[in-house]
C-alpha cells in the first residue's frame, strides 16, 4: 500500500472517528486525521515536487540531508521525515498560515498522548474545521487534484459541512460581541485575540448588551465555560502588544502598555490612555511645575512629574 492510499484511508477513519458520538473516538479522530495529513504531505514531496521547488528547498536550508529530489522523505537512517522537518519544508512552499492547522493538531495529539487531555465536541469541530483548510490548499494547489476524488465525496462534504458551520458559528460569536460599547478602541484589535483560558477557543460569546464592564461574562462555544471579561484581558493585552513592546523598548521607545495603578492589571493602553480593565484614566497629564508628561506611574505625585516632586521634596 502506497503513501496516497495510506493517507486516504488515515483521514477517512478521522473523519469517520470525528462523526460518531462517542467521546472516546474523538481522540482517534485527532490521531487519524493528523497522521493522514503528514503522510499526504509526504506523498506530495515524493511523487508531485518539481525540481524548482527541490532546489528552493536546498536553498533554505529545509532539506539539507537530500542530495536527490526522490529522497527528500528520507533520514539518513532511512525512516521518514517527521513533523519538525516537515514543517521547514512547509514554510518555504506553501502559503503563510498554512502549517498552522496542522501544528493545532499536533498540538492536540501531544495533549492527549502526554497530558490526558480530553476534547469537547467544539474544540475537536475547530480542529477538523480548521484541518479544512490545509487539505483544500494541498490537495487542489499543490497535488492539483479535485478533493471529492481523492478523499471520496462522502468525507469531504462531511469536511466542508464541518467548515461551514464552525464559520457560522464564529460569526454569531462576533455578531454578540458587537452589541457591546466598547469604551476604547483598542478594544477592536484585542477582540479577535480573546480565548478560553480552558480550550484556548476564540468562540467567546456574551447575552449582555450596552457598556463594556470588566465582571461581564463571557462563554466559550466550545467547552461551556463561563468566564469574566476581567479573566482573560491581561492575557490578551500581554499577547496582541508583546511584540510591539519588544519593538518600542529594543530601539529605544516607551513601553505600549503599563500596569494600571487602579485595578493593578497590566491594562493600561496608552495610545487609548485608559485601562481597559476597569476604565481608569489618568488624572494628571502634564506636570504643574515643568509642563512635562506625567507618566501613568507618577500618577501619586498630585499633578508633578516625578522630577519635580523630588524637588519639591528637597526644598521642603
Amino acid at each position: 500500500m502506497d503513501l496516497l492510499d495510506n493517507a486516504i484511508k488515515s483521514i477517512q477513519m478521522g473523519i469517520e472517528d470525528f462523526e460518531d458520538e462517542d467521546s472516546k473516538r474523538a481522540i482517534s479522530a485527532v490521531r487519524n486525521i493528523y497522521s493522514g495529513d503528514l503522510l499526504l504531505f509526504k506523498y506530495f514531496l515524493s511523487e508531485k515536487l518539481t525540481d524548482e521547488e527541490f532546489w528552493a528547498l536546498k536553498k533554505a536550508g529545509a532539506v539539507q540531508n537530500s542530495k536527490e529530489r526522490s529522497d527528500i522523505i528520507f533520514k539518513k537512517d532511512n525512516r521518514t521525515i517527521g513533523f519538525s522537518d516537515l514543517a521547514k519544508i512547509c514554510h518555504v512552499l506553501f502559503k503563510e498560515g498554512v502549517w498552522e492547522n496542522v501544528k493545532a493538531l499536533n498540538k492536540a495529539r501531544n495533549d492527549v498522548e502526554h497530558h490526558y487531555s480530553e476534547y469537547s465536541p467544539g474544540f475537536l469541530c475547530r480542529l477538523v474545521s480548521n484541518n479544512f483548510a490545509f487539505l483544500k490548499y494541498l490537495i487542489e494547489e499543490k497535488l492539483e487534484e479535485d478533493p471529492i476524488i481523492i478523499l471520496g465525496e462522502k468525507y469531504w462534504n462531511i469536511l466542508k459541512d464541518t467548515e461551514g458551520n464552525y464559520k457560522i458559528l464564529e460569526k454569531k460569536c462576533i455578531n454578540s460581541l458587537n452589541q457591546i460599547q466598547w469604551w476604547a478602541p483598542s478594544f477592536f484589535k484585542l477582540i479577535p485575540w480573546f480565548q478560553c483560558p480552558e480550550f484556548s477557543s476564540h468562540l467567546l460569546e456574551t447575552e449582555e448588551k450596552g457598556d463594556f464592564h470588566n465582571e461581564m461574562l463571557l462563554g466559550c462555544s466550545e467547552c461551556g465555560n463561563k468566564i469574566h471579561a476581567y479573566e482573560i484581558l491581561e492575557e490578551t493585552v500581554s499577547q496582541y502588544f508583546e511584540p510591539e513592546n519588544y519593538i518600542s523598548v529594543r530601539y529605544g521607545g516607551d513601553s505600549l502598555t503599563g500596569i494600571c495603578p487602579e485595578c493593578q492589571l497590566e491594562t493600561y493602553i496608552f495610545e487609548d490612555d485608559i485601562c481597559l480593565s476597569c476604565g481608569y484614566k489618568r488624572l494628571y497629564t502634564e506636570c504643574a511645575r515643568c509642563h512635562d508628561g506625567i507618566s501613568i506611574e507618577e500618577q501619586d505625585f498630585g499633578g508633578l512629574c516625578g522630577y519635580c516632586y523630588n524637588l519639591c521634596i528637597k526644598d521642603d
